[in-house]
């Protein structure tokens, strides 16, 4: 179980989870505290929940997620979760130093690697970086985004025009122009006919 407080309230409340990180992202043109929840469910699959923290702030709120993706290694349980400020992506490390990625706002999978060796543990460096420390090597890596070819990823590789319009609206990057005007221009001529 994991401990969530709440200062305004002077209270806290426990929700079921391995791993879990809180972070602040634009919704709708409001700053929201968010809370990332990772688990394990039975049949080796890995759980991703993020809730705002204070669904009764005035306006839109943040529609929940909740998804879940199949573990590489079966035996394998979550160690941290991170949020990589401002691109819209939530990073899951694993005990055996699997890293998965997804699109913060939908669950949408974007991909998932080995981190070698074993037994590492995760720190957030910065906003949109993870050290990777291996423990019984004493060897280090660092885990970034390349956001200038995250659009593209999204488009070519995964043939996800929607989760690249999605990633470019929420962070500001460039690469799915086209797709915004076309589902734009498609709107309005259904308005129109």
């Amino acid at each position: 179980l994991i401990e969530v407080h709440d200062v305004e309230k002077k209270g806290s409340r426990e929700v079921e989870g391995i791993a879990s990180c809180i972070a602040e992202v634009d919704v709708y043109d409001k700053e929201r505290a968010l809370l990332v929840i990772v688990n394990t469910l039975p049949q080796t699959k890995l759980q991703l929940s993020v809730q705002q923290l204070n669904p009764h702030d005035s306006g839109q709120s943040f529609i929940p997620v909740d998804v879940e993706i199949d573990l590489i290694d079966k035996e394998d349980v979550p160690r941290g979760a991170f949020v990589l400020h401002p691109l819209p992506i939530v990073a899951i490390t694993t005990a055996r130093s699997y890293i998965y990625f997804f699109e913060l706002h939908t669950g949408a999978y974007l991909y998932a690697q080995n981190l070698k060796p074993y037994k590492s543990w995760p720190r957030q460096c910065d906003s949109q970086s993870l050290l990777m420390w291996a423990y019984e090597t004493s060897a280090v890596q660092l885990v970034t985004i390349n956001e200038r070819d995250l659009i593209g990823y999204c488009r070519q590789v995964l043939c996800n025009d929607l989760l690249a319009s999605t990633i470019a609206v929420h962070s500001g990057l460039r690469g799915a122009e086209d797709v915004i005007f076309h589902d734009m221009h498609g709107d309005y001529t259904q308005i129109s006919s």
